[in-house]
């Protein structure tokens, strides 16, 4: 790519959004080689700058060598992603929580197997699922308010909720949900995920005036900080 662009964006700005929206490697073409110049272009990250007059042995060698540089960094990345990843699946799947997590439609994209077992579902037959399709429907509705909650204000949503098994026991289940970002610390609604997680309090507790009276709202206990939870999409 030419440095000098006969139009408003030069060069350098067209090969910074080029890389950032495409990830595909530049080589620039130029008859500048001041230190001005070239500070500037670094910030491009290209793969090699050839100053004119253009030797074309050159610029096949130039182009080459940055081929096999992006080819090097690439797998090197996907490495990197892989462990990344394999930490992570097997944090949430040691951990004793229900974790899932969902995009911006409500759609389950990922949930461990504690949480399938809860669900009594295959993780086959919750991905792709809404809540709607796991719970009733007055449950399902709280859920995907509390959802789009998350989503409006990317700020954690934190309660504790009760699931009765019969008249007069109540088990209470504390939830946590957070907006997830992407490494460029992106708000939710381009990121398009949150992240939640819930888990059986100690014991099973009476009713006893915990539970808040008309919203169903309850008494929040300490928390473990969301932060802990948040990743990348």
């Amino acid at each position: 790519m030419d440095i000098s662009l006969e139009k408003s964006l030069d060069g350098i700005d067209a090969a910074k959004e080029i890389r950032s929206a495409l990830n595909i490697p530049v080589v620039f073409l130029t008859g500048l080689a001041d230190s001005d110049t070239l500070e500037q272009a670094k910030a491009a990250e290209p793969l090699g700058y050839i100053v004119k007059p253009i030797n074309p042995k050159e610029l096949v060698a130039t182009i080459e060598m940055a081929l096999s540089q992006f080819a090097v960094g690439t797998r090197r990345a996907e490495r990197v992603r892989r462990d990344s990843d394999a930490i992570y699946h097997s944090l949430v799947e040691n951990l004793p929580q229900n974790i899932f997590r969902k995009d911006l439609e409500g759609r389950f994209t990922f949930a461990n197997q504690r949480f399938c077992r809860t669900t009594g579902r295959s993780l086959e037959e919750i991905l792709g699922k809404s809540d709607f399709d796991l719970y009733p429907a007055g449950l399902a509705e709280k859920y995907r308010a509390d959802d789009l909650h998350v989503f409006r204000t990317g700020e954690s949503f934190e309660a504790v909720e009760q699931h009765q098994d019969d008249g007069s026991s109540v088990q209470y289940v504390r939830v946590i949900k957070t907006p997830l970002y992407d490494s460029q610390g992106k708000r939710p609604g381009h990121s398009r995920h949150l992240l939640g997680h819930h888990g059986s309090e100690a014991a099973r507790r009476k009713r006893s005036g915990k539970v808040r009276s008309a919203s169903g709202r309850l008494q929040r206990p300490p928390m473990m900080p969301s932060s802990a939870w948040t990743r990348g999409a």
